[in-house]
């Protein structure tokens, strides 16, 4: 009886061991499926996290892009104002060029018709006061 005794215990003993080597895996079983699940759950918030932060990357580029695209836009206006401007400048300076040369003639004309014209005024009151001595008399016109 003693042996059996013994073994009873023995086995007692190894159950008891076996029971808590199982306890101890089914703990560390369930930690490890609980750090598993908190890993889970930070791998998601990191993609999350990722995702946001490629769409504002994206976001942000596309805002630079446009960004650079109206300033060249602008810089292309600005030339293409800056060189109408000089065409008109150009267009308009030979045009006054012209103009004032145009105006000078008229002008040089204008002079020479005055000049015959006081010439002739000149000679009919000179003829009034000699009695039409050399006077040719033709229309003296008026100015």
């Amino acid at each position: 009886m003693k042996e059996l005794r013994e073994q009873l215990i023995k086995k007692r003993k190894d159950c008891q061991a076996r029971r808590a080597e199982k306890l101890k895996a089914y703990n560390d079983a369930k930690k490890n499926a609980a750090q598993a699940k908190k890993l889970t759950a930070q791998i998601e918030r990191a993609k999350k996290a990722a995702e946001r932060a490629r769409k504002n990357a994206e976001k942000a580029l596309k805002a630079k892009a446009n960004r650079l695209a109206r300033m060249q836009k602008q810089e292309a206006n600005r030339k293409m104002i800056i060189e109408r401007r000089r065409k008109n400048l150009t267009t308009f300076s030979s045009e006054l060029k012209s103009r004032t040369a145009s105006n000078q003639e008229e002008a040089n004309e204008i002079w020479e018709t005055a000049k015959d014209v006081m010439k002739k005024y000149n000679d009919y009151k000179a003829s009034l006061t000699s009695n039409n001595k050399g006077y040719d008399e033709k229309y003296i016109g008026c100015y």
